[in-house]
């Protein structure tokens, strides 16, 4: 019994220093982002998100394909507080910043050790990139958070199996109304979990079945506000950039190469390499 109740003193003290550190880092976003907020409408893409929560039309580029129809039905109830699509948008960019670091701190501690969480906590918080977009009317941020969700989900799925499996798989058929590529790029990470994880085949069978519905929750609507399914497939064609970025697809050598020049670069900025991490290696390790 005392060694019972040394444990659970132990996990108490742990989960107040979590919330703790956690609150602390919610707090500095908010200071860090709040005042540097842009006070207009960044790019088109904005301006098109803030005429949907007027008029919802994918025909009419309210927004544009593939119609983020989740993401704009957040932003209209967040701005009946607002009432301004631009604070709209730019504070939901600020809330999904703080769950994304809340969720990469809970990834790395489940992954690997509570210095480590620490650690990649207080580097996506002020890096550079994240910082720029967490404070803008954009969707970008959604990426971030929504690709950290599901691998938190996934990972636990693959450890603990139980709910988790669906919960999951129903993380990634949502990320769809969001985001469509997320389906796309986190359904191999998703099925790598499960199968690697010695999932039975019957239940990943129930949890593909659970992200299908997890998808229709968005399609069934997106689909019914173009007419049909043909109108959506035929707006869906018009965004895609393949054919100037990929060789496969009929890009010239030149466009691919300053095409991956450009991944470079921005995946060098989001791994901050600025110096950061090697203060925080000293400080930790």
């Amino acid at each position: 019994m005392k060694f019972l109740k040394f444990n659970n003193s132990l996990l108490n003290r742990y989960l107040k220093s979590d919330i703790i550190f956690l609150s602390i880092l919610a707090l500095i976003t908010l200071s860090i982002r709040v005042p540097l907020a842009d006070k207009f409408l960044y790019e088109w893409d904005s301006a098109s998100y803030a005429l949907a929560l007027e008029n919802y039309s994918i025909v009419h580029e309210q927004p544009q394909a593939p119609g983020y129809i989740l993401y704009v039905a957040l932003s209209k109830l967040v701005n009946f507080i607002f009432h301004d699509a631009n604070a709209t948008l730019i504070y939901i960019s600020i809330v999904i910043s703080i769950l994304t670091v809340f969720f990469v701190y809970f990834l790395s501690k489940e992954m690997f050790q509570r210095k480590v969480a620490i650690s990649s906590a207080i580097l996506l918080t002020f890096n550079p990139l994240f910082w720029f977009y967490g404070e803008l009317s954009a969707i970008y941020i959604f990426q971030a958070f929504l690709s950290v969700l599901i691998a938190y989900l996934s990972f636990k799925a693959f450890k603990d199996k139980g709910y988790f499996i669906y919960l999951s798989a129903l993380a990634l058929g949502i990320s769809g109304g969001f985001r469509l590529d997320m389906v796309m790029f986190l359904f191999p990470l998703w099925l790598f979990c499960l199968w690697y994880g010695k999932i039975s085949l019957t239940k990943i069978i129930k949890a593909i079945l659970t992200m299908v519905m997890g998808v229709l929750i968005w399609l069934i609507p997106t689909v019914i506000s173009t007419g049909s399914l043909g109108n959506y497939l035929k707006l869906l064609s018009t965004i895609s950039s393949a054919g100037s970025t990929s060789l496969l697809m009929g890009a010239s050598l030149y466009s691919q190469l300053i095409n991956s020049g450009l991944t470079v670069v921005w995946s060098l900025l989001g791994l901050n390499l600025f110096g950061a991490d090697l203060v925080l290696i000293y400080l930790f390790y």
